[in-house]
């Protein structure tokens, strides 16, 4: 059977364009989110320069050891940046329990850790607990879109400014 290379001309035109479009984008400010660890869509982020404040999201690299879940990216470590909620600032009190996150006395909805990896029961997470007052240049990521899956600060502890890429300022 002979392949009809004039029918696919359109359908792959149109992928190149929309692949280009999606890196211009990228390099103009706007952030597409994919992952479910906060609300899928199209965010026009900033500078770092521009500030950081609680229930901003911040796209930033994770400094830990990938794991096999993790997609392939742009930081240091070769994975893709993470997307996440800035649940706690600088001078906030963050404590980490079985029962889950408190900020300043507050309990993060669905915060509690989980054990092991939803995507593979065999892949054991860290685990943290504790009482953390966050420093100048600390951050602490919350997934909030599914924050019960999310692999965020819970996991790994407070995200330092040197690694945040950018910031999208969201309607308070």
């Amino acid at each position: 059977m002979k392949a009809n290379w004039l029918a696919l001309r359109t359908p792959v035109l149109l992928l190149v364009c929309m692949a280009a479009s999606v890196a211009a984008m990228g390099l103009d400010g706007v952030r597409i989110n994919w992952t479910a660890s906060e609300p899928r869509g199209v965010y026009q982020v900033q500078p770092v320069s521009a500030g950081i404040e609680r229930g901003d999201l911040i796209e930033f690299c994770y400094s830990g050891t990938p794991n096999r879940y993790m997609t392939h990216g742009v930081c240091p470590n070769g994975t893709a940046p993470f997307f996440k909620t800035a649940a706690a600032v600088p001078g906030d009190l963050v404590v980490v329990g079985d029962a889950g996150v408190m900020i300043n006395g507050l309990m993060l909805p669905d915060s509690r850790p989980l054990l092991f990896s939803v995507a593979d029961p065999s892949l054991a997470l860290p685990v943290l607990r504790g009482q953390f007052q966050l420093r100048a240049g600390q951050y602490w990521s919350y997934g909030s879109g599914m924050p019960s899956r999310s692999f965020d600060s819970r996991y790994f502890g407070s995200v330092g400014l040197t690694g945040i890429r950018s910031v999208s300022k969201l309607e308070k």
